[in-house]
């Protein structure tokens, strides 16, 4: 293809690069989609119309902007590794090379056009609220693409917790920070990526070594994380400290991350 449009469209460089199969496809859906729009939903006094409408806006918002930490990492960090992880193929290296300021005034462009319908459907202060944590994520990429360190699992803690939990500031603004629900949304997906990506041994955190010793096996702690999370959400709920509407999430993933285990053991 002469021009590389994976490059240039939200979505298209994480299903280019990161997705590998119609299961890991399906996956994404149900990990990132599903609760992410159901967290959304849950925050919104709108229809369900403009529900989705806004939420298919602000995730094409959200990945305009990832992808560019994406792109910078396969394409300008690898030029800096000594055995660095490949995702692109000579020939598209070379045309992000001729094209990349191209490509990122594109991306800019696109992100600004989406701000701009986002503010225009939605309450304008709450909006930019949600824009400028969206944008943040171009300024933490910069940094977290330029250090290897354990510093690198803080920006990444960070970095999930922008992808996974910002969408309801769309519709409350910084009123969430005082919203205690919002913070037990951590432990639905943000804390386990921490904890696993944490148990890498270049990390050398010892204690999530000893709890999750193979890295590469995480299925069955998966399930024990959702497990021991629902009943701490069971127990939040039961003194009215949470929403009902959170511990179902948890049960949704502890159901899914079940169904997987049972699927490879046979």
């Amino acid at each position: 293809m002469k021009y590389k449009l994976f490059f240039y469209f939200p979505i298209l460089y994480f299903l280019h690069t990161r997705i590998a199969s119609i299961d890991k496809l399906l996956s994404w859906v149900i990990i990132y989609c599903v609760p992410t729009f159901y967290i959304l939903y849950n925050y919104s006094s709108l229809s369900l119309a403009h529900t989705a409408i806004s939420y298919l806006l602000q995730i094409l918002l959200v990945y305009t902007f990832y992808e560019v930490g994406y792109i910078q990492n396969d394409c300008e960090t690898i030029k800096n590794e000594v055995n660095p992880t490949l995702r692109l193929s000579p020939a598209e290296l070379a045309y992000y090379e001729r094209h990349k300021a191209g490509i990122y005034l594109v991306r800019l462009a696109l992100g600004a056009c989406l701000s701009a319908v986002l503010w225009y459907l939605n309450n304008g202060r709450d909006a930019l609220a949600f824009i400028l944590v969206a944008t943040s994520i171009l300024l933490i990429y910069q940094v977290y693409n330029k250090i290897r360190s354990r510093v690198t699992l803080v920006l990444h803690f960070i970095l999930v917790c922008l992808r996974f939990l910002s969408y309801p500031i769309l519709f409350v603004g910084t009123s969430i920070i005082f919203d205690f629900n919002y913070y037990c949304l951590l432990l639905i997906f943000p804390l386990l990526n921490l904890m696993e990506r944490g148990s890498n041994k270049k990390f050398r955190v010892k204690f999530l070594q000893v709890l999750i010793p193979d890295p590469k096996d995480l299925n069955s702690f998966r399930v024990w994380y959702y497990f021991s999370a629902s009943l701490v959400l069971g127990i939040l709920v039961y003194l009215q400290w949470t929403q009902l509407w959170i511990l179902f999430l948890s049960l949704y993933f502890l159901v899914y991350r079940f169904m997987i285990v049972k699927a490879k053991v046979k």
